[in-house]
């Protein structure tokens, strides 16, 4: 099985973020261009565990309870233009500046989507890749192509709401939870490096968490696990429709 690294994929996600900001170019930011990196990480790990390619489809609006919506990615074997036989959806975001202004819009698309889908296939893997840095970049400084950490926005709400929709157990289970649920939370340097925090205790060294937060948070913090994500989501399908529906 080819092995699939998120660390690489962040690593182009970031490289043609900056690039993009360094040139203004607002239009590849904003279009999806540069998080499509982070759909290719999704896509290219069920392909590696055999998912075949023409199961996968990205940007294709699925039915839902209340209205169809499009889906980042999708596997399904439906060959119509409105899915109404998914197996698997997986959604994509990111916000690198001006985060907390968008946290309510945020939340509430992720609460809707979930519940659009669940309340029509009750029993349907839905995941969330969600990337976000432990401190907000400048935008005014990227346009002159230089990294400066800036919006020390309130990352406890941030982990705490992602908490509470994520690890769907079962089919009865909360509609509006996600079965798995990845926050990408990257740690920026102004040399350009990076590291993908996946630990509570590194948050709160650098002091963006408070340590009645970490004490209260870090044993359920593992549902937001980035590297976990895509295997839980899988692991998820199994259980209740078979791996073998969609593996070959």
């Amino acid at each position: 099985m080819t092995v699939v690294n998120l660390y690489d994929y962040v690593t182009r996600f970031l490289d043609s973020y900056t690039e993009g900001a360094s040139k203004n170019s607002t239009n590849a930011i904003r279009t999806g261009t540069i998080i499509n990196n982070i759909h290719d990480y999704a896509q290219d790990y069920l392909v590696s565990v055999g998912v075949p390619d023409s199961y996968i489809v990205r940007d294709r609006k699925c039915e839902g309870f209340f209205k169809p919506k499009e889906q980042d990615i999708l596997v399904t074997k439906s060959i119509h233009r409105i899915c109404k036989n998914p197996e698997i959806s997986i959604n994509v975001r990111s916000q690198m500046s001006s985060i907390q202004k968008n946290f309510d819009t945020l939340f509430e698309r992720l609460v809707a989507e979930s519940v659009n889908l669940h309340e029509k296939y009750e029993d349907l893997p839905c995941g969330y890749l969600y990337l976000i840095p432990t401190v907000g970049l400048d935008s005014n400084a990227l346009k002159q192509g230089k990294i400066i950490t800036k919006e020390r926005f309130n990352l406890e709400k941030y982990i705490n709401c992602f908490l509470k929709l994520a690890a769907r157990k079962s089919s009865t289970d909360d509609k509006y939870k996600y079965e798995a649920m990845g926050l990408i939370i990257v740690d920026v340097k102004e040399d350009g490096s990076f590291s993908i925090v996946d630990d509570l205790e590194y948050i709160f060294s650098i002091g963006r968490v408070s340590w009645d937060f970490f004490l209260e948070y870090r044993d359920n913090f593992n549902d937001l696990n980035p590297f976990n994500t895509m295997n839980t989501l899988l692991n998820v399908y199994d259980s209740r429709r078979g791996i073998r529906n969609i593996v070959r």
